[in-house]
């Protein structure tokens, strides 16, 4: 073995363990600033993730406004094979505000589909309106 790989080994066996570590208490500090309604969307997320991945039927983003753009948007807006549709997430006994209905009204003026509520509400919605 030449000195640059044994370098190269060394290293890897150095750093490999302090990344992960990094990387590890990066996620755990993340998931402490996340509310119900983050695991509500990550739920929601990895179920639109199997018509997306492989399957290219399903395109979404969540919009991040941060004090810019349209008031009351969406969690999740995305396109299903043609066919608008957005998500509101909000956690167990929570409704939407009132400019979140009036975007999701004229969402579904427009054409599209609005669901609104838990990921145990939503995905059957989501479910059956893709059928």
């Amino acid at each position: 073995m030449t000195p640059q790989e044994e370098l190269a080994l060394l290293t890897r066996k150095i750093c490999a363990p302090m990344f992960i570590t990094k990387m590890q208490r990066l996620k755990a500090e993340i998931d402490l600033m996340k509310g119900p309604e983050g695991y509500e969307k990550d739920d929601i997320k990895k179920h639109l993730d199997g018509y997306v991945i492989g399957r290219h039927e399903c395109w979404y983003f969540c919009p991040y406004m941060s004090g810019f753009g349209k008031t009351g948007v969406s969690d999740i807006v995305g396109c299903y094979r043609g066919k608008f549709f957005c998500i509101e997430v909000k956690r167990e006994g929570k409704e939407p505000t009132p400019i979140q209905y009036r975007r999701m009204a004229e969402v579904e003026a427009a054409g599209g589909k609005a669901f609104w509520g838990t990921a145990s509400k939503v995905i059957p919605e989501f479910e059956v309106w893709i059928r």
